[in-house]
């Protein structure tokens, strides 16, 4: 009796052992993941955003780039013209000056050859041509000699309209110039106007760099407090799974040594054989099963697919030969084969109990519980959240086992029904 009562104390003791104010904590947590995914989502929206806008600014500066090359070959072909035209025009005048001072010697070597030849008689001969000092003065020799015998004021218009013609040639070699330096000034503008805007495109850029940097260090410092949440959440979890595991073990040995204490002879009778699991000795009471709760039970289902080869209630004990409760169902099976998990739940007990060899038990709330015996593996662990049907061991012959089965209990408040009610 006295073991009883110490297995009771620890579940007391064990069932404080998670204060609310834990709970909270867990739940404080989960929100401010919860917030900082979110902060998260905005942040990953704003880098779109940004990354949109950097593209964007990226193709800008590339036809500006492109537009100012353009400009720049068009600048550097209007100064090769204006060199040109300006080498053009000094030629030009060079020209004029050089032909207006011929065009003043020959007009005086033409009057004073027509005063001779008044005087002595004039014959046209080629002397004049021949005596000429400049070769590149013969035409204009011809030019004015061929027009001795008109008036001078005809002579003065000739050369009035030579000269005319070579100040017509140097305006236009002039105004080409003026032409060439005004679009040079244009086409300097244009670049101007266009490295400018390259400027402020770049300066718009590194803004965007800069505000991509700032959020990529907010998403940074985001993550690294989600993982440290995360790690705070699992640790917190994995506590209370523990503690909820020692509960369960200390139920399971309460249970025991309520067993136990139910088999102690009378005095002058014989000892029993101590019990199997899931098995009470059929001059025992059996357990009476409690009323479902008032949310009812969970929708169950079958863990394996294999045949009932034992049911609940008493029987022949297969290794001790007497008779005694079983408070579950045994279906068959080969080793290896995956069990389910009957409804939806968390774990609260993975790991080797007494005869139930490696047992699992599942908390499914509202009171009910079911546990899975003799596997041969796990695949699940304390805390872990399982599904209807998720895996969480295999079908094995370990405790108290004469083959390969699995040994299916569901509890309401810790005391065991009749599973096929339920599955």
């Amino acid at each position: 009796m006295r073991r009883l009562i110490q297995a009771i104390c620890v579940l007391l003791v064990l069932g404080m052992a998670l204060p609310l104010s834990a709970q909270e904590s867990i739940e404080t947590a989960r929100e401010r993941r919860e917030q900082i995914q979110r902060e998260q989502a905005e942040a990953a929206d704003k880098l779109d955003v940004l990354a949109s806008e950097d593209a964007e600014l990226v193709a800008t500066l590339e036809r500006l780039n492109e537009w100012i090359a353009a400009e720049d070959g068009r600048l550097q072909a209007v100064r090769q013209e204006l060199a040109a035209t300006r080498e053009a025009g000094a030629e030009a005048r060079t020209s004029a000056e050089e032909l207006g001072t011929q065009i003043d010697e020959l007009a005086q070597q033409v009057a004073q050859q027509s005063v001779d030849s008044y005087v002595a008689g004039f014959e046209p001969d080629d002397s004049v041509l021949l005596n000429a000092e400049d070769i590149n003065a013969v035409p204009v020799l011809r030019y004015v000699m061929d027009q001795a015998n008109g008036s001078s004021a005809d002579t003065t218009d000739l050369l009035r309209t030579a000269v005319s013609l070579q100040e017509g040639a140097l305006a236009d070699a002039e105004a080409a110039e003026a032409r060439s330096v005004a679009l040079r000034d244009q086409i300097r503008d244009r670049v101007d106007e266009l490295e400018a805007s390259q400027a402020t495109q770049r300066k718009l850029r590194a803004e965007v760099e800069q505000r991509v940097g700032k959020l990529e260090d907010t998403t940074s410092q985001l993550a690294a407090e989600d993982a440290q949440i995360t790690e705070f959440i699992q640790a917190e979890v994995a506590r209370q799974a523990e503690v909820a595991r020692q509960a369960e073990l200390a139920r399971l040995e309460a249970e025991r040594v309520a067993q136990e204490q139910a088999q102690q002879p009378a005095p002058g009778t014989a000892p029993e054989t101590p019990s199997a699991a899931g098995e009470t000795p059929a001059t025992a009471d059996a357990p009476v099963a409690p009323p479902p709760p008032d949310g009812g039970a969970p929708s169950f289902i079958r863990p394996v697919g294999g045949a009932v080869t034992s049911g609940f209630g008493t029987r022949i004990h297969p290794v001790y030969g007497t008779a005694r409760f079983h408070s579950g169902l045994d279906f068959d099976g080969a080793t290896g084969t995956p069990i389910g998990a009957a409804a939806a739940g968390t774990v609260i007990f993975a790991g080797v109990f007494d005869g139930y060899g490696n047992a699992v038990t599942v908390d499914h709330g509202a009171g009910f519980t079911t546990l899975y015996a003799h596997m041969s593996g796990f695949n699940t662990s304390v805390g872990a959240s399982v599904s209807a049907g998720s895996t969480i061991g295999y079908i094995g012959s370990t405790g108290l086992s004469t083959g390969p089965h699995l040994h299916f209990e569901i509890r309401i408040n810790g005391v065991a029904v009749d599973p096929a009610s339920y599955v």
